[in-house]
């Protein structure tokens, strides 16, 4: 049978999935192929065989469960940071980055648990330096976008893979996996250099020196509103597409049931039913929308990049956060005041 199509729709590139539904003996023989070409990383591909008599449903399986009973997890709380498509720009935003792609069923990810978990927790609160966990599940508006992202820009392929640098020049630390003890590690990001941001002028150049000098003399609510106009662009995006992947999934759940038909009036040797071919054309409008909203919400999030957002953000935090100190200095001399009368 063809590779089924929701599995290939579920699954992001950098995530090589294979669907086979096969015998048991074409299975082995598969396996056979699959592990030579995968003898380098086991992780790399996953193949999930089905037989032709039972369920053809495909669940999207859930590693969290699948390993919810090991002790070492990615410490995600005093760690590494937790990165994603939506959150990446403005995390990264400054900052010289080593991130690692993940799946939890991996096993030679979880063997370097320990080693990142001490990495994560050295850089945690460093100023220019981000120490990111990203996990490659199908859960394609937390991790999915932006591991299709990083194999299509760095071809980064195999679990785990750490990519390093200027979080929008990426290269692939360590692509063998010989490298990867907190040591090794820690001596590799120490050498790191630092980026222009707010906190590092003396490193930008005039026209970023500018810009930041332009946003900092701005009025806190002008800066917010200028922030909003950016920020409800990107929501805007969002928001259309998650209406197109509502609109897909819910199509390709029918769209499932009428293979499942299909199959079971096949195996009785009725007829194909006029139906699935139906099905089989509207797909490709369903899918082309999803994907079409897709690349507009990536591409608002680049336009809020260049339309200096995350630096407009950060500025914005330490103007707030600095009005919150004056009036907690204010209020401390106040309470000083009045105890002396």
């Amino acid at each position: 049978r063809e590779v089924d199509l929701q599995a290939r729709h579920r699954i992001d590139s950098a995530f090589h999935f294979v669907d086979l539904s096969l015998s048991s003996q074409a299975t082995a023989n598969h396996r056979t192929l699959l592990s030579r070409v995968t003898s380098k990383n086991a992780c790399k591909i996953t193949i999930r065989a089905e037989a032709l008599s039972g369920s053809s449903a495909n669940p999207d399986p859930s590693p969290d469960k699948a390993w919810a009973g090991d002790a070492v997890v990615v410490d995600d709380i005093t760690g590494p940071v937790r990165v994603n498509f939506e959150n990446y720009n403005a995390t990264t935003y400054g900052k010289v980055v080593f991130v690692r792609q993940s799946v939890p069923w991996c096993g030679y990810c979880r063997e370097m648990i320990p080693a990142w978990n001490e990495l994560g927790r050295k850089y945690r609160n460093h100023p220019d330096i981000l120490i990111g966990e990203l996990t490659c599940t199908s859960d394609i508006l937390e991790n999915g976008m932006l591991c299709e992202h990083f194999h299509d820009l760095y071809g980064t392929e195999a679990y785990p893979s750490i990519i390093y640098g200027d979080p929008f020049a990426l290269k692939i630390y360590d692509e063998e996996g010989e490298r990867r003890s907190f040591i090794e590690m820690d001596s590799f990001v120490k050498k790191f250099e630092r980026q222009c941001a707010p906190w590092n002028l003396d490193l930008c150049d005039e026209e970023s020196s500018k810009r930041i000098l332009k946003y900092s003399q701005m009025d806190t609510n002008n800066l917010k509103i200028e922030l909003n106009k950016i920020e409800d662009m990107v929501a805007a995006s969002k928001e259309a597409y998650l209406k197109e992947a509502k609109d897909f999934e819910d199509f390709n759940a029918e769209f499932q049931k009428v293979q499942e038909h299909a199959v079971n009036e096949l195996s009785v040797g009725r007829p194909r039913p006029p139906q699935l071919a139906e099905f089989e054309n509207r797909f490709g409008v369903f899918q082309k929308k999803k994907t079409s909203s897709m690349e507009a919400w990536k591409d608002s999030l680049v336009d809020a990049s260049v339309s200096d957002m995350y630096m407009m953000k950060n500025i914005l935090e330490e103007k707030t956060s600095g009005e919150v100190r004056n009036e907690e200095e204010e209020f401390v001399s106040d309470e000083k005041y009045i105890g002396r009368k």
